[in-house]
């Protein structure tokens, strides 16, 4: 069950069993002696793996109020949406969708790179807001 759930953690407890050939019932009992629990749609183990305890904390020291999107993504389309005047939402999609399509995936891998350091900044300035 461990390898189906590697491949394709999206499967429902009756595609298991019917790929297995049990119950639901035997699977629902198996994934609970994993520790496997269902979220969002896709079968999770109920604790983090270390890599992800890892995830979850250097996302944390960069801030409550600070978004990764907040320092290369939205600025540069703040710079772009200056001179815009929507009329609709329709519009605004529309605008939104294109200029997103714009952007190389460089634009996007600058800004991934740049994000550590930037993060950085922020922890050894205590969190305080900085340019």
């Amino acid at each position: 069950m461990e390898e189906l759930l590697e491949e394709d953690s999206y499967q429902t407890q009756k595609e298991l069993a019917l790929t297995l050939e049990v119950t639901q019932q035997a699977v629902s009992h198996r994934l609970k002696s994993l520790g496997m629990i269902h979220k969002q749609d896709n079968w999770v183990p109920y604790e983090l793996k270390p890599r992800d305890v890892e995830c979850r904390l250097c996302m944390s020291e960069m801030g409550a109020n600070i978004a990764p999107s907040d320092y290369h993504l939205f600025r540069s389309m703040a710079h772009a949406l200056s001179e815009q005047r929507f009329t609709s939402i329709e519009d605004t999609k529309n605008w939104v969708d294109s200029w997103i399509a714009s952007k190389d995936k460089e634009f996007f891998r600058l800004g991934i790179r740049t994000l550590s350091e930037r993060r950085k900044k922020l922890v050894a300035s205590d969190e305080q807001y900085f340019d």
